[in-house]
């Protein structure tokens, strides 16, 4: 698809562009895009470094798919949903990274790397795109995967802490309502029920999660997504708060160092109005917008670049010096395609926003990492604007480029998730419902909102409301994809302090030897912060 004729370089940087990801491909394995063929810093770096950019990240990967889907190459698209369910491991995850032929590199866990094929099967699927290839056994697996590890993941799209951020909540509940999609047209209703029932679990709970009320990052603006909000595991509750959690930051000069959580903010809660979870005019979004924009952009003499997040440290020393496991975040290219992407979502054009991914591009039309973001050091080659020693080309910055390009074609984002956007914004589908998992031990509960106890083998639910003077015996139910789970009517604890539990496996046929306990509190009407549908304002130009 020609999409020159929207860029400001008459389609150099977009061509080449296109060019690059298929440069990435390798030709024994199909499919298998790699982050980078350059090597970040690679003036201090040696053989020794095994690995690096030259891995296939499924996140990369998927956005270099869905960019070859913009651009009108669907056989490439194709051949990477295929490659993505040659490397899904058995239990529905996916590498953190991997060589080209699917041996996995390093073993960390980030659960938007198993919700992005999802999305990009859906397009494909939705789109008739697939030919022969049956994506339903990747997406069960995947779907099943995300429900027993989210909604907290080990880590966010950094790779560097866990907890719960609102750039994964958003991956993960579009591939749950893309999972949820796929098996309704497979006729599979209890799938279909269990992802929307989860992702509608999810989606009511984005803020009381993610959502700070007492920020202090810019005055007179106290409420904001955060980058991300850390897990207690004091609490070992799996729920975190926004205002009293504590986020560690990496690579920094002096070592890590730890942070509120609500001192620290990035740009992944654009993703739940890419996606479709929250409106371009929601009045969280717009505060978060204002805060963000403040604390993280950098106007260049080339246009704006954004910062990942405030005391980043992966990045050009201040001194200009290489990256060596310590320095300063710099300004990323792909940040000002996902700001970019906000403005298509609220209506407006992004010339402004081409024109620079274009100008922070080299000589020869390769998009960087990172750039600079501050006074010149000609000396050490580093200019405001002009690419750092990071990754170039990097993939994600060409493919997050040409999907503006295409966003601002058709006037719509190009990889929104339409029944997503339907089911949340139009519909404005929320629930009251409370999960508690082992991951997520709920601790209190409102008598008027339903509880549902879901666990991942079968086993009875052993229980009183009444300090064990009554006891019952539940068997858990079959909800599909190996969860068994019960839900408590509302208002069946009206009259209780307290359900307490345990399970007695059927596998082991040994009880769990510990008890739970959910309070039950006429108070916590609060555990939802802001859910569902709120007034809309019109939109400010950031």
């Amino acid at each position: 698809m020609d999409l020159s004729a929207v860029s400001a370089d008459g389609g150099r940087t977009y061509y080449t562009s296109a060019m690059l990801i298929r440069a990435h491909e390798d030709r024994l394995h199909p499919g298998a895009i790699c982050a980078s063929l350059s090597i970040p810093w690679g003036e201090i770096h040696g053989d020794q470094d095994v690995g690096g950019y030259h891995l296939v990240w499924p996140r990369d990967l998927v956005q270099a798919a869905t960019a070859a889907l913009a651009a009108g190459d669907v056989d490439l698209a194709v051949r990477v949903v295929r490659y993505l369910a040659s490397i899904q491991s058995d239990d529905g995850g996916m590498p953190q990274n991997c060589w080209v032929d699917g041996r996995p590199h390093w073993r960390g866990i980030q659960l938007g790397e198993v919700a992005f094929p999802i999305m990009l099967a859906w397009h494909l699927h939705n789109k008739g795109l697939l030919g022969g290839f049956d994506p339903f056994p990747m997406v069960k697996a995947g779907a099943a995967y995300i429900i027993k590890w989210g909604p907290g993941s080990p880590q966010e799209r950094w790779e560097e802490d866990a907890g719960i951020a609102p750039s994964s909540l958003a991956t993960l509940i579009s591939a749950l309502v893309c999972a949820a999609g796929i098996a309704a047209k497979r006729g599979d209703g209890q799938i279909e029920k269990l992802c929307l029932e989860t992702a509608d679990y999810w989606t009511s709970n984005v803020e009381r999660w993610t959502y700070a009320t007492r920020g202090s990052l810019l005055q007179d603006n106290p409420e904001y997504y955060v980058r991300i909000s850390s897990i207690d595991k004091k609490e070992n509750s799996g729920i975190p708060d926004p205002d009293n959690s504590y986020v560690q930051i990496k690579n920094l000069p002096g070592g890590a160092q730890r942070y509120p959580a609500h001192e620290i903010i990035g740009g992944g809660f654009l993703g739940l109005v890419r996606y479709g979870i929250r409106s371009s005019g929601d009045e969280r979004i717009l505060k978060t917008l204002v805060v963000y924009d403040a604390t993280l952009k950098v106007d260049t003499p080339y246009g704006p670049g954004w910062h990942r997040y405030n005391y980043d440290g992966y990045g050009q020393k201040a001194s200009g010096d290489p990256y060596d496991g310590a320095g300063v975040g710099r300004l990323w290219p792909l940040l000002t395609g996902e700001r970019g992407h906000y403005e298509i979502a609220a209506g407006r054009t992004v010339h402004q926003y081409i024109r620079t991914m274009e100008s922070f591009a080299s000589a020869c039309a390769l998009i960087p990492e990172q750039v600079w973001d501050t006074a010149d050091i000609p000396a050490q080659h580093m200019f405001s604007g002009r690419p750092t020693g990071s990754a170039m080309p990097l993939v994600w910055s060409h493919a997050e480029y040409i999907k503006l390009l295409r966003s601002e074609h058709d006037a719509a984002v190009f990889d929104l998730i339409v029944p997503v956007r339907k089911r949340y914004i139009d519909d404005g589908v929320t629930t009251d419902l409370q999960v508690w998992t082992f991951k997520q031990k709920l601790r209190e509960l409102h008598p008027k909102q339903a509880l549902r106890i879901e666990v991942y083998a079968p086993a009875r639910l052993h229980w009183t409301a009444n300090n064990w003077v009554t006891i019952h015996d539940t068997e858990l139910s079959h909800a599909g994809l190996d969860v068994y789970a019960h839900e408590f009517d509302r208002e069946q604890f009206n009259h209780a302090s307290a359900v307490k539990f345990t399970f007695y496996w059927y596998s082991t046929k040994k009880w769990e030897g510990s008890d739970f306990s959910v309070g039950i509190d006429k108070k916590a009407s609060g555990l939802q912060r802001n859910p569902g549908r709120t007034q809309e304002s019109e939109p400010s130009i950031g």
